[in-house]
């Protein structure tokens, strides 16, 4: 659950000043999140993990009444505790921003920035950019025809005033603003409230949007409302535990008066309260607070100056050709020949690196470059759930850890992120080529000045416990909230019980519960002074010339042993028949069941890719009509192809509030049985053809940004499958696509062959209970097997599989 102060603050209009840049100007500082920001303060004493600050561009924030100023800070729960304090670092802040004035440079950087982005903005959406553009005519914007798609950003170091900042800031001050809380901490009262009667819905009524009051000395305060994270990855991504949203420990604020009036908001129905500020509060905030350590922002040395494209490579292989076949579907596209660029073998080594320049005169050439690392280390082979769970933490603390140096690198648009793996990490940059390589070169040291020695781990820790403290914290919360949501809930169960290399949450949980900073900084030296193998890939505006360099970076930084092998994941094989799993979801209140049924096919191979492929292109529609439109089972009913470390599969998902998890799996297996047969067989030339040119013309639809074309190139190396042309490979094999081998897979995968795994995620409010539904289950499935974690599932899939 999400605990968020905003401070707001009421503007004149600065609709004809907006080429100025004043609003600009003190958003982007308020907001600032590298050295000398208030929110680096308030992380070392952690208190808070976010900030954002500005003006909305809704007519609520924005109008020719008034403009709304609003820093919006996201704390923990003992930043929640200390919200007054929170408030004080805000103001000593913004005092600290009068005293050193208006900085002509700061302007100059925005400026320049926004220049740059302009003139090298890569492709949008048309109905977006309609839509935006329609948004800035209007009159309030107070935008004139030239600035339209410039989207009202100041350009012109020239048009800088001091005074206009100065008006604005002279505005931010304690007895000018409103303070709003929003928190799961008062839920208790509010739903007390609604059970006395001040609310006309009990069931909404514990959260939702604010709405805010006004007054001198008051505070506002509304339950949160929980964000429904339902939303998945790929099946080898590594997922987040949650982020701390959802928040199970009791979180207190000690300034709130239980025994306030709540009041409902009309329109909406949320319940919030208004009390007074603490005693002796807004005199604290208007005696000019100062706090040390705040400062102006370092300049910004990552701004890119130079966008020359590079000179074109030579002397590389040209692209392999593709395959061409014989087309059984009129009007299918036409296959690209030659076949487009993609990335070659520019070195092999203990750092492998592909490269691939995008040539000038491509409509992707740019001044850009996108550089990605996947990094292995023998320290992860085992696939334990204790090194899972350091391993999340890791990658969380080394993000924090990177804030100052990847917030400068964003203002100047460039990237650089961190994600755990199964056996290590990866780390991604990109941007504007320019300033990229210095951006990787001060990330790679900082990683091995700070990380790799367990004792310089233990300084950075101990210099500031607190921040460490809240993202253990953070990362326990997540945990626990992990099995909350029934959908999700299933889907971990199902990887979990296929794969090793995905634990449960609940399995993570006690190493996490139990970290200690010396046991953390022992795996940290461990585990990058066992790192052997790095695949990069270069792509962009980059030259092969540039590659040597970049990989003995590379290698001084993060190779630490000459022992190439490369650890294999281990998949279960599904026995044959019907495997049921039902488990309660994890909390009591959610009215939701949620059914994923697996069908496991094998192997990976590229024909069996494609089919399941043009299966769920198939299947997808007809299953939302029946199940979801004509049935109304449930909001959520969907098809999918899985790949789990290799191994394909295909799911049908369905969530439900409304019926039961028996019923709901009945409805499906009807579906699969006798619905979607009957539509495949009465599935005409005409209409297939029309899919299969449909899904032909999606794969040959060229990339929108470098950053796609590098997403594509970059799951092929991740995946160890190389196969770059993949998307022009497949719309080739669809031109022999048939109807018959279509519905001769179907009937193995689905029907004859099956090798499914049903598991159930029932809420505790849903339409039947656990034991009712493992009771339903075997009476849907009389020769099913039900399984639990811990029993013998099936042999894994061995490597000549």
């Amino acid at each position: 659950r999400r605990h968020e102060l905003s401070i707001t603050w009421q503007l004149p209009p600065q609709t004809e000043r907006y080429q100025h840049g004043a609003v600009n100007y003190v958003s982007a500082l308020a907001g600032h999140e590298g050295r000398g920001s208030f929110l680096e303060l308030l992380k070392a004493r952690g208190w808070a993990t976010a900030v954002t600050s500005g003006v909305g561009c809704d007519g609520y924030s924005r109008n020719s009444i008034v403009w709304m100023f609003n820093v919006a800070v996201t704390l923990t729960s003992k930043g929640l505790a200390k919200w007054p304090e929170v408030v004080t670092v805000v103001y000593a802040y913004l005092e600290m921003l009068k005293r050193e004035g208006p900085q002509r440079w700061f302007h100059s950087e925005m400026c320049a920035t926004n220049r740059m982005n302009f003139r090298f903005q890569e492709q949008v959406d048309p109905c977006d950019l309609v839509q935006d553009l329609v948004v800035r005519m209007l009159p309030h914007q107070g935008l004139v025809k030239e600035d339209l798609m410039k989207d009202g950003f100041p350009m012109d170091d020239s048009a800088f005033n001091p005074d206009y900042v100065n008006e604005i800031l002279a505005l931010l001050r304690p007895d000018l603003a409103i303070v709003t809380l929003q928190s799961s901490s008062y839920s208790a009262a509010a739903s007390s409230a609604s059970e006395m009667g001040d609310s006309g819905d009990g069931e909404e009524s514990g959260g939702g949007e604010s709405s805010s009051g006004s007054g001198e000395k008051e505070e506002q305060a509304q339950p949160g409302r929980r964000k429904n994270s339902g939303s998945e990855k790929d099946e080898d991504e590594e997922e987040e535990e949650g982020g701390g949203e959802d928040d199970v420990d009791e979180a207190v604020d000690p300034f709130f008066d239980p025994g306030t009036a709540w009041t409902t908001e009309p329109w909406f129905g949320t319940l919030f309260a208004t009390q007074s500020f603490p005693d002796g509060a807004v005199e604290a905030w208007l005696a000019s607070p100062t706090a040390q350590g705040l400062r102006m922002p370092d300049k910004n040395r990552f701004i890119a100056t130079e966008f020359a494209l590079k000179t074109k490579d030579t002397g590389l292989a040209p692209p392999p050709e593709v395959a061409r076949h014989l087309v059984k579907h009129e009007g299918f596209p036409e296959i690209p020949s030659p076949a487009p660029p993609v990335p070659v073998q520019a070195l092999k080594g203990p750092v492998t690196v592909w490269h691939l320049q995008v040539p000038q005169g491509d409509p992707l050439a740019s001044p850009r470059c996108a550089i990605l690392l996947k990094v292995v280390s023998h320290a992860l082979y085992g696939s334990r759930p204790e090194d899972k769970a350091m391993m999340n933490l890791w990658t969380s603390v080394v993000r924090d850890s990177l804030e100052t140096i990847a917030y400068l690198a964003e203002e100047a648009k460039l990237g650089v992120s961190i994600e755990g793996t199964s056996f290590g990490f990866e780390l991604c940059f990109g941007g504007f080529d320019h300033k990229l390589q210095l951006l990787i070169q001060e990330v790679l040291e900082h990683l091995t000045k700070t990380f790799r020695s367990a004792a310089a781990v233990e300084e950075h820790i101990n210099s500031s416990k607190a921040r460490f403290d809240a993202m253990v914290e953070r990362r326990i919360r997540g945990l626990k909230n992990a099995e909350m949501k029934p959908a999700s809930h299933a889907t971990q169960i199902r990887r979990g019980m296929l794969c090793s290399a995905f634990p449960r949450a609940g399995q993570l949980l006690p190493a996490t519960e139990g970290v200690t900073v010396e046991g953390f900084a022992a795996f940290s030296a461990n585990m990058l002074g066992s790192v052997h193998t790095i695949e990069m890939l270069t792509e962009g505006n980059v030259s092969v010339t540039e590659t040597p360099q970049l990989a003995n970076m590379v290698t001084t930084a993060l190779v630490n042993t000459a022992d190439g092998k490369y650890p294999r994941s281990v998949v279960q094989r599904l026995p044959k028949g019907v495997t049921l799993v039902v488990e309660p979801c994890a909390d009591p209140n959610e009215r939701n069941c949620a059914v994923e049924m697996y069908f496991q096919v094998g192997p990976y191979s590229v024909e069996e890719d494609l089919y399941l492929r043009v299966l769920e292109d198939l299947m997808y529609v007809p299953l939302f009509d029946s199940l979801r439109t004509k049935q109304q089972l449930g909001y959520s009913v969907s098809c999918e192809v899985r790949e789990t470390q290799q191994i394909l599969g295909f799911t049908v998902s369905i969530q439900s509030a409304s019926h039961s998890a028996v019923h709901c799996v009945k409805c499906a297996e009807e579906f699969i049985r006798e619905t979607f047969p009957q539509k495949l067989e009465e599935l005409s030339d005409q209409e297939l053809t029309s899919k299969i040119v449909a899904m032909a013309s999606r794969k040959l639809a060229r990339p929108d940004s470098l950053q796609d074309m590098a997403s594509w190139h970059w799951s092929e190396i991740r995946d160890r499958k190389y196969r770059f042309n993949r998307r022009i490979e497949d719309a080739a094999s669809l031109a022999k696509v048939e109807k018959s081998v279509v519905k001769s897979y179907f009937q193995r995968w689905l029907l004859d062959d099956r090798r499914l795994v049903v598991v159930v995620s029932v809420g505790g409010k849903a339409q039947e209970t656990v034991d009712d539904t493992v009771v339903g289950m075997g009476e849907v499935y009389p020769a099913g097997r039900i399984w639990k974690s811990g029993d013998h599932l099936g042999d894994p899939f061995s490597a000549q599989d």
